[in-house]
């Protein structure tokens, strides 16, 4: 009889373990994905009826597109209600950008939260897209009671919540009524809770969450010796004493298992967590998805099922651009007033978030009076092209091209259109446009290589044809992957001045002989000067650069060096390479043939300052034939041009600018620009 009566309560005993090893396995619970409804936001309360849970995900109801969502947390474990408005109350549990197919289609979010709700808890929390109004959500009749239960949970309905204020505060206002809520401000969160309950069970160990390593950024590849970092919890009754052993066990890509040991150097009490950082390093440097599983045993555990994790990251962009002449003209990779970028290309999610705080990809007119294209994009006139919105307010909204690796390309440059008109008369609420370059290993990003570019008519009054072309000498970045990131600012404080820009093309353009402009050192233009490729100055290709001007018309001439440095304008005629001088000087693009004595081309005259020389002067030759840069290190100068009566496309001369500098060596060649008379 005393057998017999063991036998029973081992069995008692293992039907036990079996019904809370049961209780481990994952489940889910779905609200509804019937929507009629929206806002950026949802807070709802999800109470626990049977123990302890895990909640590890979500699958919302989002608009189509690309959305960034964040999860949050009450972090007392309270309700949502009394805090709604309180940042401060709350925890980030993660952030996820999804791609939603449609509205009323559950769209996962791929988190691995491993957030505990303790027994007979009301936990409160809130899933909120970063921009737009993305997350749908159904009209409550109750006004915070339950809408959705299972064995081991409630999901209760909630409230919508606008943006204002995020991600620095939370709006305190309540999306469709107020709180406490009746029930025509309740809404019901349109989601499915992923979540694992969690059994009382004497000894317990968890492995909760794999934190690390990560997916990689931009065009950045992981390592060669990625540390694995993971979150155990002690799930248990009972404490596990320090000194303990608990193996960890590694497997990155089914291949062999890597073991170590986890010596506790504290005691665990019951529900406390602790973090793992595994000491050996692995490669995840191979392109693709890599599989991470971790398994923590620990002897005595009673539940095997919560003691493993299996994560997949990403090493490498699989979309890059290594073939050229690539050409992106927006007219077949995109869908009409979207803001779905093409294969490879992104909205940065760092920039802003709001309302027109993207990218549009559009075809006709936009949407703010006389700004923007008219009837199309540049390519065909009735295409596609991508614009920022004036109607928004934001410092800087970006759109980042795919990675380009730049190490088969010869001579390889950047091109683009730009259409940046304002309409504003007075050139108030004045937008601007920057290219920012991103390279790559490490993601360094070099600002305004372009720009800013604020208005840039090329007609007196809006037309909705002002493309302008804007080019980029990549050798600077030869054989490195890069990024190029095109950025607006909206925030010119009207709505007058969208920003657009379409045809971005990465070619191959051979190198002229002459000298190079140097923005800040020693740069010319004359009238939109050009070199042989049809690039301007700006662009930092090398000389020479042409131009022409208009017989009883104007010319002006701009510079750009140090601060406050005198500038010698020299005209000769073009003869790239006539001299070239050491330590960063640069070449005499002008002159010759020959050299003087004092190494200089011959056939080289002075461009007199004829003001300061009509004055009768106030220093004296040669100083009055100088002219100086400004304080910003500028300097520009407009001159009548006579009418000489020569034939039209006669070559009156070229121009070359020497121009001092405060420190060795002292004085910058500029580029070369040869004149052309019409």
């Amino acid at each position: 009889m005393t057998k017999s009566l063991c036998r029973a309560g081992l069995v008692r005993a293992s039907l036990v373990v079996m019904l809370f090893a049961s209780l481990a396995g994952a489940q889910t619970l779905t609200t509804t994905f019937l929507s009629n409804n929206g806002l950026a936001g949802n807070m709802f309360d999800i109470s626990t009826l049977a123990g302890p849970v895990i909640i590890d995900d979500f699958d919302v109801n989002l608009d189509a597109g690309t959305w960034t969502v964040d999860v949050w947390a009450v972090t007392a474990g309270t309700s949502f209600e009394p805090v709604h408005g309180n940042i401060a109350a709350w925890t980030m549990l993660g952030s996820a950008t999804v791609t939603s197919t449609a509205s009323n289609v559950p769209t996962n979010l791929g988190l691995s939260l491993g957030y505990l709700i303790p027994p007979s808890s009301q936990q409160g929390f809130y899933i909120t897209g970063t921009s737009g109004s993305p997350i749908n959500y159904t009209n409550g009749t109750s006004g915070g009671g339950i809408y959705a239960s299972d064995t081991f949970l409630a999901v209760h309905e909630g409230i919508g919540k606008s943006l204002s204020g995020y991600p620095t505060s939370f709006s305190t206002t309540v999306g469709g009524g107020t709180l406490p809520f009746p029930s025509t401000s309740s809404r019901v969160a349109n989601i499915t809770v992923y979540y694992t309950p969690q059994a009382t069970l004497a000894d317990d160990i968890a492995l909760t969450k794999i934190t690390a390593p990560v997916d990689s950024q931009g065009c950045d590849f992981l390592s060669t010796s990625e540390i694995t970092t993971v979150t155990l919890r002690n799930f248990g009754m009972n404490l596990v004493p320090a000194s303990t052993a608990i193996q960890m066990d590694l497997v990155v890509d089914g291949g062999t298992p890597i073991t170590e040991f986890l010596i506790l150097a504290n005691d665990l009490n019951p529900l406390d967590s602790l973090t793992y950082n595994f000491a050996t390093g692995v490669d995840l440097s191979a392109l693709g998805s890599h599989s991470i599983q971790v398994t923590a045993t620990y002897f005595g555990d009673l539940d095997a099922s919560n003691d493993s994790k299996t994560i997949n990251v990403n090493s490498g962009n699989p979309i890059v651009v290594n073939s050229f002449p690539w050409v992106e003209n927006f007219d077949s990779t995109v869908t009409n007033n979207t803001t779905i970028p093409p294969t490879g290309w992104t909205q940065d999610l760092a920039d802003a978030s709001g309302t027109y705080s993207d990218w549009y990809f559009y075809s006709g007119q936009t949407g703010s009076v006389n700004t923007g294209p008219v009837g199309g994009d540049h390519t065909t006139g009735s295409a596609y092209y991508a614009y920022t919105e004036d109607s928004g307010n934001f410092a800087q909204t970006n759109l980042i091209s795919p990675c380009i690796d730049l190490s088969t390309a010869v001579n390889p440059a950047l091109t683009f259109w730009l259409h940046s008109f304002n309409a504003n008369v007075t050139n108030s609420f004045e937008n601007f446009f920057s290219l920012d370059v991103i390279t790559y290993p490490g993601g360094v990003v070099t600002t305004d290589v372009i720009g800013p570019i604020g208005h840039q008519p090329t007609a007196a009054l809006w037309s909705g044809s002002q493309w302008t072309q804007q080019a980029l000498n990549l050798a600077p970045y030869n054989a490195q992957i890069v990024q190029f990131r095109f950025r607006s600012r909206t925030d010119g404080g009207s709505t007058t001045h969208d920003i657009a820009i379409d045809d971005v093309a990465v070619i191959s353009a051979t190198q002229g002989a002459g000298q190079e402009p140097r923005a800040g050192l020693a740069s010319f233009d004359i009238e939109n000067a050009v070199e042989s490729n049809g690039f301007g100055v700006q662009s930092g290709f090398a000389g020479p650069f042409f131009t022409s001007v208009l017989q009883g018309g104007s010319m002006t001439m701009d510079f750009t060096g140090e601060p406050t440095q005198a500038i010698a304008v020299l005209y000769g005629p073009l003869n790239p390479v006539a001299a070239t001088y050491p330590g960063g000087i640069g070449q005499f693009d002008i002159g010759g043939p020959g050299v003087n004595g004092q190494g200089i081309p011959n056939n080289i005259g002075v461009f007199v300052d004829a003001i300061s020389w009509a004055q009768g002067g106030f220093i004296g030759f040669p100083l009055d034939a100088l002219f100086f840069t400004d304080a910003a290190g500028d300097c520009s100068v407009g001159f009548s041009f006579p009418n000489f009566g020569i034939p039209s496309g006669t070559i009156l001369t070229s121009f070359q600018a020497a121009v001092t500098s405060s420190s060795a060596p002292f004085v910058y060649l500029s580029n070369a620009i040869e004149v052309t008379v019409n």
